[in-house]
């Protein structure tokens, strides 16, 4: 009896196992294909609107279109209607200008 339970404990370690490292692979692919997807990004113009996700990641709809901006950047809620935000292909950066004319630079 003693040795099926320790046979039991071995297989289910090596499927714990086995699921964590898939977790962490889908992840570290997931991630990946964001990045790119978020350097191809280009827009220029006024935040038609924007809502926050639960972790706090906005999308934003800018001349029509929606961008969603993804993880890894701390925007910490500072986008708002009728900002302007300029985010230029191939770059990682998001220039964020308030009515104000305050200027905020966001990157990852």
């Amino acid at each position: 009896m003693r040795q099926k339970t320790n046979t039991q404990t071995k297989i289910g370690f090596v499927i714990f196992g086995t699921l964590c490292l898939a977790f962490f692979v889908i992840m570290l692919f997931a991630a990946k294909n964001n990045f790119k997807e978020n350097k191809l990004y280009s827009f220029k113009g006024v935040v038609d609107s924007v809502s926050y996700d639960i972790k706090g990641i906005p999308t934003v709809i800018i001349n029509k279109k929606t961008f969603y901006l993804s993880a890894g950047y701390n925007f910490d809620h500072q986008i708002k209607k009728e900002d302007s935000l300029v985010k230029q292909k191939g770059s990682t950066t998001y220039i964020l200008i308030k009515p104000t004319k305050e200027v905020l630079k966001f990157d990852n």
